[in-house]
């Protein structure tokens, strides 16, 4: 299995030296680059050379997922930039989480709003396979949006999709936040495509992976690979000290898998 985080691009020199197998760089900061910022990253990744596997945090709410300002035009002219850039940098992943893309407004039609989201992941899908990417829809909890709380909503997008370009990311702290069973995962892993982790720390905070995270994170990697997956794992957290953090939540990780292979 490899081992990544998610990153601001100016730890990406960093993320390499702490032995992590790639790296995912948010959407955002990627699309909001001017050409010249661009073209320095670009120079970056061929000099570092670790993958940059995907995007995580894809838009924020000047594109919107679902609600009144939700356009197709604006979503496909966004997924054009941001994929055209993703290929450049060997992005194959386009994670589509963006709590600030899922903001909706008290008693805003439900019905409408998944036929938004289905609109908006099926324009982005297209648009990601011309440069040789995967979309994966991401579940996140009610404190940050209002939209596909629950990994089970999520999994009946993907579904109701039907599309092979199409699959999700299981992230354990959102699940966590909404008192998901973090191993009933047998529904949702037929669809599962990336995995992310981070604690749950104090008001929701989303903090990197330690020690004190070792049991729970062997119980979720035992309970995915019984569905035969051996693919990709993130830890996306909030970055307080990432010299310290980066490592230490990159030696949990590995401490992890060896256990649990030997546990079988």
């Amino acid at each position: 299995m490899k081992i990544g985080t998610c990153i601001p691009t100016k730890y990406y020199e960093k993320a390499a030296e702490a032995g992590y197998d790639y790296v995912e760089f948010a959407g955002v900061e990627v699309y909001a680059m001017t050409q010249e910022e661009f073209s320095s990253l670009v120079e970056l990744k061929n000099k570092v050379k670790l993958p940059i596997r995907g995007f995580n945090a894809y838009c924020n709410e000047t594109v919107p997922i679902v609600g009144d300002g939700f356009s197709e035009k604006k979503a496909e002219e966004y997924a054009k930039i941001l994929c055209e850039r993703g290929e450049k940098l060997g992005v194959t992943s386009v994670g589509i989480g963006a709590p600030k893309a899922r903001k909706l407004p008290q008693g805003y039609d439900l019905a409408k709003a998944d036929l938004q989201a289905k609109a908006f992941l099926k324009i982005t899908s297209e648009v990601a396979k011309k440069h040789g990417q995967i979309v994966l829809y991401e579940g996140i909890h009610k404190h940050m949006c209002d939209y596909c709380n629950y990994t089970k909503e999520v999994v009946a997008m993907v579904k109701d999709l039907n599309d092979q370009n199409i699959k999700m990311v299981l992230d354990f702290y959102h699940m966590d936040v909404m008192g998901e069973e973090l191993t009933k995962i047998d529904f949702a892993m037929p669809y599962v495509k990336h995995l992310h982790v981070s604690h749950t720390g104090e008001n929701y905070a989303r903090d990197y992976i330690a020690q004190r995270d070792l049991n729970w994170i062997k119980d979720v990697l035992k309970a995915t690979s019984e569905f035969g997956y051996d693919e990709t794992i993130s830890i996306e957290a909030d970055i307080k000290n990432f010299d310290e953090e980066a490592v230490l939540g990159l030696n949990v990780i590995k401490q992890a898998i060896e256990e649990v292979k030997k546990s079988k």
